[in-house]
Order: C-alpha cells, then structure tokens, then sequence
C-alpha cells in the first residue's frame, strides 16, 4: 500500500510538470477544450444526460462551482487520478447524494472511478483532492476489502448501482472534476 501510495505521489508530482497522451487518447476531449465549461444553473439530471455524448466518447457536466468530465478510457485508479490533475482536477469527489446521482448518470449507469481511497490506511478512507469525508453511498456489506487488497472506490456497482471497494490495479473507467 505504501508503494501504491509512493507512485501516486510521484505520478502526480510528474503530471504537474509535464503530460505525454498514451496511445491514441485525447488529452483535451473531443471538441479540443478542457472540462466543459456549461451554465452552472443546469445542474439537472437532463443536464448530464443532454452533456453525454456517442459511447467511447468524453460527457461533461456542470453542478455548482465544479465541472465534471466522464472519461471512458479504463485505466487503473493511480493513473487515471494523474490523468485528472493533468486535466487541472482529481478524480470526482462525492459530499452528497445529489451529486452522487448527477455522477452515476453521467456516468450513464457504467461503473467508473470516484476520488476515494484507503490505500495508504486500510479503512481510512481519503478524498484524492485532500476533502473530508462526509458521504458515501456504500453498497450493503461494503468496504469489505475482499482478499485484503480493495482500496479505491468504484460508483454503479451491482444492480443497486451504489459504491464498492476494488483493487486499485483493476482497470475502470473515470470521472475527473475541477472546480
């Protein structure tokens, strides 16, 4: 975990100094501009619906002061976080079930990386962007750290479609947000 924590802060450290795109990723979306900026009064579920584009795509929306950016592209928790800050955010931060359900949509229904993680303590659990903890929309019987290694947090797990720990390395896609 230590190790997992040490590259985290590395990959970070080195995103804010420079980005190189992997593959054939868009660094900026599909429209060539950062997060979308969107009128912040639509911050409806229709919002996030209308914002969502073909599948494979990026999907943007707007809730209160922040701007959110579904990313399709699986990657593994750490990296895809590094792929945030270089986006100028962190991965998606959850104060309330308002904005949970504005991300699950966003997200249309996928299972996808939000910003919370124990793995520098086991069940200390950390908002990637330094927020206190105070929401989470857990499913039944979970954190369970199943196997003694699940550390981050994935949304739109099960049919309940609520939060689940998983392993880190597994690969998923990802909501950035930035404020």
């Amino acid at each position: 975990m230590k190790l997992l924590l040490l590259c985290l802060l590395f990959g970070v450290a080195v995103a804010q100094t420079t980005y190189e795109p992997i593959g054939d990723e868009q660094v900026n979306g599909p429209d060539d501009t950062d997060i979308a900026a969107t009128d912040e009064a639509e911050t409806s579920p229709e919002r996030a619906k209308r914002s969502c584009c073909n599948p494979g795509s990026w999907c943007t929306g707007t809730r209160g002061s922040s701007q959110y950016v579904y990313i399709p592209t699986a990657r593994n928790w750490a990296h895809a976080q590094v792929h945030c800050v270089a986006l100028g955010g962190s991965l998606a931060v959850v104060h309330d079930s308002a904005t949970d359900e504005f991300l699950k949509r966003l997200a249309q229904g996928r299972r996808a990386w939000i910003g919370l993680s124990d793995a520098q303590y086991n069940n200390v659990w950390l908002w990637s962007n330094s927020d206190p903890l105070r929401f989470t929309k857990f499913c039944r019987g979970e954190p369970n750290n199943k196997g003694g290694n699940e550390g981050c947090t994935e949304i739109n797990f099960s049919s309940a479609k609520c939060w689940n720990d998983e392993k880190c390395e597994n690969r998923r896609p990802f909501i950035c947000q930035k404020k």
